[in-house]
């Protein structure tokens, strides 16, 4: 399936791979997808602590080995790089396409999501969003900020819900958003779910602007939206290899290139996350959730 929501952007921008490192796949995804978009680019298996569908990195590669040893394809190879990331060459009748697969984790933190990439082990929640960044840092991991104007109720029960502004909230609220911001190594600057609250992607350029903060673009795939690669960055994948220690430095310097913005369908967004557009202002509605 190629997508519910359209075409990918490119694998290649002037020389430079496709990278999404923000995506939740489903564990029901076929075998020939999962090769699919593991060799589109370098994608991100983020580890989500409360959706149960969510395939994993370790599941992924799991699953592709599996897959090669029980049906014998010789089309495909699996190398582990280091932990936490692997190559995945597919010799197709259409050439030979070869892709990364990466270990990231979306970290529930206060009212915020912060996505880790590269660390090995599975953090748990936090109540104070600067700890989770520091325990990100302890394992050598970057921390990126995901789309931070936008406050789930599923997971904070604070005032806090949907859409905010740095306009709206209170004193407190702002520095210590501000101190978070800081801290982080990189913002999503553009989640191609927030088809229906673009401002929220605007703010996020705003705020990573006036503090010299790199920002990336990421799909933030839900399970049955097959919406990997609708958008990502573009990164130079070095002739000497490719490793975790480069991914995350090369963000952290800004040293890539952004794609285009595109969206992913507002039909999917409300089939897949149970959002309605009411009164000019995302509700969640409760539907489909876990």
């Amino acid at each position: 399936m190629r997508g519910l929501h359209g075409r990918r952007v490119p694998r290649h921008k002037g020389g430079l791979l496709v990278t999404d490192l923000h995506n939740h796949p489903d564990k029901a995804v076929s075998i020939d997808y999962l090769v699919e978009i593991c060799t589109h680019g370098i994608i991100g298996f983020s580890h989500h602590p409360v959706h149960a569908r969510v395939m994993g990195f370790e599941e992924a590669i799991s699953a592709l080995c599996d897959t090669i040893e029980q049906n014998k394809r010789k089309d495909l190879c699996i190398e582990v790089l280091e932990p936490g990331l692997a190559r995945i060459t597919h010799d197709s009748t259409s050439g030979e396409r070869v892709g990364y697969a990466v270990n990231t984790q979306e970290v529930i933190a206060g009212m915020y999501h912060i996505l880790a990439v590269g660390c090995p082990e599975i953090l748990p929640k936090y109540t104070n969003p600067l700890e989770a960044v520091e325990a990100i840092h302890s394992y050598g991991g970057l921390a990126i900020l995901n789309h931070p104007f936008w406050i789930s109720k599923h997971y904070w029960f604070g005032e806090l819900n949907g859409p905010w502004s740095i306009e709206n909230a209170d004193g407190a609220t702002v520095r210590a958003f501000e101190q978070l911001c800081e801290k982080v190594d990189a913002i999503e600057v553009f989640n191609a779910q927030f088809t229906l609250s673009k401002r929220v992607n605007d703010m996020a350029k705003s705020i990573a602007r006036d503090l010299g903060k790199p920002g990336v673009f990421c799909s933030d795939s839900h399970p049955k939206q097959y919406s990997e690669f609708t958008v990502g960055v573009y990164l130079d994948v070095p002739n000497s290899g490719l490793t975790i220690e480069y991914i995350n430095e090369s963000i952290a310097r800004g040293e890539f290139e952004p794609s285009e913005e595109r969206y992913v369908s507002p039909a999917v967004v409300v089939l897949t996350n149970g959002l309605l557009l009411l009164e000019g202002k995302l509700r969640n509605v409760g539907f489909f959730r876990e």
